[in-house]
């Protein structure tokens, strides 16, 4: 399938649309900005990445590229007669997703200075979303809202794929100092079980955003933070529970809960069996 449209009629097509920018392989820059995560869908063809640290890509007819370079360095070529579908999605339309996979939650960090490269097969629906963003176009109002629509289903079903799904995450960037500092708030929290947190508390404490605590928590103990908060204070009450001598309202006041019957339950709900003495 070729995209016929002339140069001038795509680069005014190659504008934001709602949060978005939606363009032809074509006139996808050679150099991307910093400010934006690209998804390329290659439909014919070939194209190929040249990408600093990870070396030389090949996205086919038929495959998907998600790709972000916060240094401007990666290179794009796309082959004599090839064409497909690019859309660009700002860092802030990323920050606002709650459940980004854990791969991707350091991806728009402002102080990562690594590229970012992943690839997958364009089957079944992207594949249709990418030939649909091909054909809309022109200047009312009803394809603007379907192209805006479409370039965000297609986002959707890109983060849906079975590879983000894996634990662990070698793309995962986290800069020392930042590094320090999530370890510092998970050692605090450990420290410190019976009293009540805050994430705009525990921001303030270790030189953090709220935002960025809760990313790079996430994506370093693949858990938020007052999920590993209560993890914690489970296995601490497990331990009272089974070496010292104390009733379920000391245990409980132990480890931050002034409500005895708010502890049972939530420790039911995080150990196999209760013992209580």
């Amino acid at each position: 399938m070729a995209i016929t449209r002339d140069h001038a009629q795509s680069a005014r097509e190659a504008t934001c649309w709602g949060n978005i920018r939606v363009l032809p392989l074509q006139l996808l820059p050679t150099s991307l900005d910093t400010g934006s995560v690209w998804v390329a869908v290659v439909l014919e063809g070939q194209l190929r990445l040249q990408i600093p640290e990870l070396g030389s890509r090949l996205a086919e007819c038929g495959q998907w590229v998600l790709l972000s370079d916060h240094t401007a360095c990666s290179h794009l070529q796309l082959q004599p007669g090839s064409s497909g579908m690019a859309v660009g999605y700002p860092f802030a339309l990323l920050e606002r997703l709650q459940e980004l996979p854990a791969k991707l939650s350091c991806l728009t960090c402002p102080r990562r200075d690594a590229a970012f490269c992943a690839q997958g097969n364009s089957t079944g629906r992207i594949d249709e979303l990418t030939r649909a963003l091909a054909q809309e176009g022109g200047p009312s109002f009803t394809p603007e809202l379907m192209r805006t629509a479409h370039g965000h289903e297609l986002l959707a079903r890109i983060l849906q794929q079975p590879q983000w799904a894996s634990p662990g995450c070698s793309h995962t960037h986290c800069p020392p100092r930042d590094l320090q500092a999530i370890e510092g708030v998970a050692s605090y929290l450990t420290a410190n079980l019976d009293q009540d947190h805050s994430l705009s508390a525990l921001s303030r404490r270790h030189g953090l955003n709220e935002f960025k605590l809760k990313k790079l928590f996430r994506a370093h103990y693949g858990m938020t933070v007052f999920g590993y908060l209560r993890q914690k204070r489970m296995e601490h009450a497990h331990t009272l529970l089974q070496t010292n001598d104390r009733s379920v309202l000391e245990v409980a006041g132990a480890v931050g809960y002034a409500n005895a019957s708010h502890f049972a339950r939530a420790f039911r709900q995080c150990m196999a069996s209760i013992r209580v003495t």
